[in-house]
């Protein structure tokens, strides 16, 4: 079966279910793949067909559901404005992905959220932003697109655990205001390093 197979995506549906229900009540180091597959209703031989334990699955599970946010950069010429407009769009559709997932976070920033938890989601945000960085500054070197994922990333995954912690403390419009002016700095330094030459 192909990953695009209906019966695939299902299933990856219904083990991250399962994951997502399983976290409520134990850590992720105490779940064994077994319990996964017995919630999920998927035979174990499934579950190794397409992962070999469940830390790739933990992966896959973060990965997948980043990989979800509609991307679209237009081929056009770049200019500032259509790199802040790429930006502010990944911003706004991330944070769009976290409000549709409340629970989700809820158990990540819970007293449960390991250290491999902690630790997967990282990954997979920075390797997230490290693809999009490259398609947004197209000329940037490999090395300065992985600092700028590294700082991003990071200084990003700060701002959304905060606003999920304190969701009902401010408007949201307040966390788009305070990154796009973070966009603008960004912005301002491609346009220093790689436009005026």
């Amino acid at each position: 079966m192909r990953k695009t197979d209906v019966r695939v995506i299902r299933t990856y549906e219904q083990l991250t279910a399962s994951l997502i229900s399983l976290l409520t009540s134990k850590t992720f180091e105490e779940l064994s793949v077994s319990e996964i597959c017995d919630t999920a209703d998927v035979h174990r031989a499934t579950f190794y067909k397409h992962f070999n334990d469940k830390y790739e699955f933990l992966n896959f599970c973060f990965d997948n559901e980043l990989a979800k946010i509609g991307f679209d950069v237009p081929e056009s010429e770049r200019t500032v404005e259509s790199i802040k407009e790429n930006f502010m769009y990944f911003i706004r559709a991330t944070f769009e992905f976290v409000c549709s997932k409340k629970a989700f976070f809820s158990i990540m920033l819970s007293k449960k959220f390991s250290v491999t938890l902690g630790a997967s989601f990282t990954a997979a945000v920075h390797n997230y932003c490290l693809e999009k960085i490259k398609v947004i500054l197209p000329d940037t070197s490999s090395e300065r697109a992985e600092l700028f994922a590294a700082f991003y990333s990071n200084a990003f995954i700060g701002v959304v655990t905060h606003y999920a912690k304190n969701a009902d403390s401010y408007p949201l419009e307040e966390v788009y205001d305070f990154l796009e002016n973070r966009v603008d700095e960004l912005c301002a330094s491609y346009v220093k390093q790689y436009l005026n030459k």
